[in-house]
């Protein structure tokens, strides 16, 4: 082993235990995180098509029902501050999104929640960029693989959608910091974009041979990229 590597490996391991001693005397365990940018949207909106109540009826006409999605997504783009104004936008995340049952009596079952992998990509016609902040105009699709387990065995649906988001973001830097005096802590660093938006979107889903369509209004958000530790408590461990 050379002088160079032998002098690493000593800093590391002389690191490593006064480490391990602070942790033992202060009784805490560390839990390193690492996280990337993320985007995540809820919204509501009407949905209608062909779809079965039950095993044993066949596909119906619906009217309009309310329907409710929430997504999440990673935006790796979002951490880089040099692409603050960029074209595009990509992001790959989950989305779980509630089907009400096609007819309205009230003893029917309540619709199912189908989830799943989802696909974003995002176009921006228009932006306005001021220093680190940047409003933008987006062209907003997705791609969903859903799918759903029921008495009927494995459902999977297929389906996108279509739309415009408004919104608003800020990139920024920090370094947080929360808890502490023998309570859970919180040490670490940030760094991406803050935001906030609205959208509006169209899109359909095959769900098993039925069919429905849907309109969603949502409210968008966007947060950093963060890498830090959590130091817990062993007590709190096992209460």
């Amino acid at each position: 082993m050379s002088v160079a590597r032998w002098t690493q490996y000593r800093c590391l391991t002389v690191r490593t235990a006064m480490l391990a001693i602070l942790l033992g005397v202060g009784g805490c365990v560390p839990l390193p995180f690492v996280l990337p940018p993320i985007g995540g949207s809820a919204g509501l909106g009407p949905s209608f098509g062909h779809l079965q109540a039950a095993p044993d009826l066949a596909p119906q006409a619906t009217g309009a029902r309310l329907s409710e999605e929430l997504r999440i997504f990673a935006r790796p783009l979002a951490a880089v501050p040099s692409l603050l104004d960029r074209p595009i936008d990509i992001g790959i995340g989950y989305k779980a999104q509630h089907i009400a049952a096609a007819s309205n009596l009230p003893e029917d079952p309540p619709g199912p929640w189908f989830h799943g992998p989802s696909f974003e990509f995002r176009v921006f016609p228009w932006q306005q960029l001021s220093g680190k902040t940047v409003l933008r105009l987006a062209i907003v699709t997705h791609l969903d693989l859903l799918g759903v387990t029921t008495d009927q065995g494995f459902l999977a649906a297929g389906g996108g959608d279509v739309g415009i988001e408004l919104s608003l973001s800020h990139f920024s830097r920090a370094s947080p910091t929360a808890g502490g005096n023998g309570q859970a802590a919180l040490f670490g660093v940030s760094w991406g974009e803050v935001g906030i938006g609205a959208a509006i979107t169209g899109g359909s889903q095959a769900v098993g041979g039925q069919h429905f369509g849907y309109g969603m209004l949502s409210l968008t958000a966007q947060l950093p990229a963060a890498i830090g530790v959590a130091l817990v408590p062993v007590t709190s461990l096992f209460r």
